[in-house]
């Protein structure tokens, strides 16, 4: 049987398409986006940061070049509050890939406001040591002030409500005066919800963070403190 040239042509295009097509998912196969690649942003949409940083941990030791995959990694360490893993997540990432600079930035008041929505105040703090920018800082800090006043709505202890204060000025020393305005506002709602203590002890913590302006709060609610 006789071919004729045109089919042998079109044969011959047909056998390297194949190979091309082959060849194309095969190299898919070994650099495009891992099952446990995918399985891990499944975890991360819905909050699940320890599953997420198992499925990145394989991920990222077949394609350690993944940077998305590092980015990711460094966010779930974040998330759990992992700042050690975190921090060397982030550093190899920007090592090779700087442009990766603002979007972990972003991660660092995201994270804190998670962790301040599970009332973990240590995690929270950890997380925002790390910035760096004052604009930052002071948007840090009175996020930690409005937690501080969002917890007294819950409690009236004085121990559960006043870190947050104390640790916002710690962390911007120019946002102590509002944490202190915040104070001396409680000191007065606790005075009068009859909370004689905690009112003194937030007139206290007022003074403190604005040392001189809030002298007159101590002997308007401390005069029977202790007794």
């Amino acid at each position: 049987m006789r071919v004729s040239p045109e089919l042998t042509q079109w044969l011959t295009i047909g056998g390297i398409a194949l190979v091309v097509l082959f060849a194309g998912l095969k190299v898919w196969t070994a650099f495009g986006p891992s099952p446990h690649f995918k399985l891990a942003k499944k975890a991360v949409a819905r909050g699940d940061w320890a599953s997420a940083s198992s499925y990145l941990e394989i991920e990222l030791q077949k394609h350690e070049d993944n940077a998305e995959a590092r980015f990711l990694s460094g966010q779930c360490q974040l998330y759990l509050c992992q700042q050690g893993r975190a921090d060397s997540e982030f550093k190899k990432l920007l090592f090779k890939h700087p442009d990766f600079k603002e979007r972990v930035d972003a991660l660092y008041p995201k994270a804190a406001e998670a962790a301040l929505a599970k009332d973990d105040l240590n995690c929270a703090v950890m997380i925002l040591r790390q910035l760096k920018d004052p604009v930052a800082k002071t948007a840090a800090a009175t996020q930690l002030i409005e937690a501080g006043v969002r917890k007294a709505a819950d409690t009236p202890e004085y121990e559960s409500v006043s870190n947050y204060f104390v640790q916002a000025g710690a962390l911007d020393p120019n946002s102590a005066k509002k944490a202190a305005e915040k104070a001396a506002e409680l000191a007065a709602t606790r005075h009068t919800a009859g909370f004689t203590d905690e009112a003194c002890r937030f007139a206290q913590l007022a003074q403190s963070l604005d040392r001189g302006r809030y002298s007159e709060l101590i002997g308007k609610y401390c005069s029977n403190y202790g007794r």
